[in-house]
């Protein structure tokens, strides 16, 4: 959920989905979570006619010294309309919370509120946090996603995004605006979906991140859904 919109249409009837991934890297709006190390996810989806739905992803990370230890968990809920045979309007609010591995010492976490739209291949959304990341500031972070499918099994996306400080005391080593982008293709392949991402920003994330320096990075990674 959290750093990827989804373009998807509404079931006809409940529907509960459940996927697992792995990734070479936690890159979440163009800043690494995981400090560049491999992880793995659990998601747990529900979705129902009337346009509710809510999910979960649990994340471990396989850390340098102790082997794998959990990063984070997200929660969201939200409600979604059809406006239009191929237009979607949804709004909810998620929440994020990161282990101490993140930080280094303390826990992290915060909320957010969102607005958005979707069409077949393009997704919009604002979000609003009061404490970003655990930090006395308030924060809007607006984001575009486009989406193709040149052939059934492939699907080509683009990402652009923008976060800004709106009030209160910045993390340490902050920008006040940070931009980021990422350019992704996956293929399905006998059940799995295999993907291949080119993530960076423009700007400075401050805080612990800001310990965590690169601004581009590749991604890999692996999912399969039930």
């Amino acid at each position: 959920m959290a750093g990827v919109l989804v373009i998807v249409a509404r079931p006809a009837t409940a529907a509960v989905g459940v996927a697992v991934s792995a990734q070479s890297d936690d890159v979440f709006r163009g800043t690494s979570l995981s400090g560049g190390r491999p992880v793995a996810s659990l998601d747990l989806a529900f979705d129902h006619p009337s346009g509710f739905y809510a999910g979960a992803t649990a994340t471990g990370v396989l850390a340098a010294h102790s082997g794998p230890r959990g990063l984070s968990l997200q929660e969201y809920v939200g409600f979604a309309r059809r406006l239009a045979p191929e237009l979607v309007a949804d709004a909810g609010v998620s929440h994020s919370d990161y282990t101490e591995y993140y930080v280094g010492r303390d826990a992290a976490r915060y909320s957010e509120v969102y607005v958005g739209l979707a069409s077949r291949h393009l997704a919009a959304r604002l979000s609003y946090s009061p404490r970003y990341f655990g930090y006395r500031r308030e924060t809007l972070y607006g984001e575009l996603e486009a989406t193709v499918r040149p052939r059934p099994e492939w699907r080509l996306s683009a990402h652009a995004g923008v976060l800004g400080y709106l009030t209160g005391a910045s993390p340490p080593g902050a920008s006040d605006t940070i931009f980021d982008w990422r350019f992704s293709a996956s293929r399905e392949v006998r059940g799995l979906a295999l993907q291949l991402a080119v993530t960076g920003r423009e700007g400075e994330a401050g805080g612990p991140a800001a310990r965590r320096p690169k601004r581009q990075a590749v991604v890999f990674g692996v999912s399969h859904s039930f």
